[in-house]
């Protein structure tokens, strides 16, 4: 079933975050206390409970022909890395004195610094799964404690920090992340809202196109800001505003959404460019 596109009000929503998510983006300072990750070291995976499940070396080519990204991946190399949330930590082995239950959560991404690129595959982290039913049992806010390393952000960043060592490569050359078949309804019912806005004569446009035709929604479209803000994007901005001179300030210019060509998945791609700021006079 198609995804309906997003009402005013969540629309309405999505394009205030996307604002603010915007601003941060061109002066991370202005997030304030969110303007840096206490997380950098790799390490810190383990002592909050994530579990390395699987982790190899890949090639660009393993993983077949990747439409949208695979001219820059032909050559390069990465590491693909599977963490799991699955151990319980005791208050003892913190500072903060609590409890982490193990949730369950997983992130799995190939990490590929050479070729400046993080393919985003399955990534159901704490956020997206809420917080009921984790691993098994019925969430209780007054006394559990969700583990406070949990994004994606931060799991990538210290997985491409890692990966950057193992390859001696440039830890600030990051131009693309590519969420790949993305499913989350709140992410598709903008997309598909930003879409109707763009052609609303045209239904059967309000789909991402198969490859090589491609919908692209940059840094000065109307639709950007709601798409900066959405569960898929928003990520990948908090991991260039937490790690801004890491990554030499720079900032997502645009979110390409399509189809891989013989894709029998019911679900687009999109495609985050990172680059450098916008210029003054350009950017709003």
């Amino acid at each position: 079933m198609d995804p309906r596109p997003a009402l005013d009000d969540e629309y309405g929503h999505f394009t205030a975050k996307g604002s603010e998510l915007w601003r941060y983006l061109k002066s991370p300072s202005a997030a304030g206390e969110h303007a840096k990750s206490r997380f950098d070291q790799w390490e810190m995976l383990e002592a909050y409970g994530w579990v390395e499940q699987a982790s190899s070396a890949k090639q660009g080519e393993d993983f077949g022909i990747i439409d949208g990204i695979d001219h820059i991946l032909r050559g390069a190399k990465g590491t693909q890395v599977m963490w799991r949330h699955g151990t319980t930590i005791s208050s003892e082995d913190l500072p903060e004195g609590h409890v982490y239950k193990a949730t369950d959560a997983l992130y799995q991404n190939v990490f590929l610094p050479e070729a400046g690129v993080i393919l985003a595959f399955a990534n159901d982290g704490l956020d997206s799964s809420g917080n009921e039913g984790l691993n098994g049992f019925m969430w209780d806010d007054e006394k559990n404690h969700l583990t406070p390393l949990k994004h994606w952000s931060d799991v990538a960043y210290l997985s491409w920090k890692k990966a950057v060592s193992a390859e001696v490569a440039d830890i600030g050359n990051l131009q693309f992340v590519l969420r790949r078949t993305v499913n989350n309804h709140e992410t598709l019912g903008v997309l598909t809202r930003i879409l109707r806005d763009r052609y609303p004569e045209e239904e059967w446009r309000w789909i991402a196109p198969f490859w090589p035709d491609k919908e692209v929604i940059s840094w000065d479209d109307e639709g950007f800001k709601p798409m900066l803000y959405t569960p898929n994007v928003r990520g990948a901005a908090w991991l260039l505003i937490q790690h801004s001179e890491i990554f030499r300030k720079k900032i997502i210019r645009s979110v390409t959404a399509y189809f891989e060509r013989g894709c029998v998945d019911a679900h687009p791609n999109l495609l985050i460019e990172i680059g450098d700021q916008p210029s003054v006079e350009g950017g709003r």
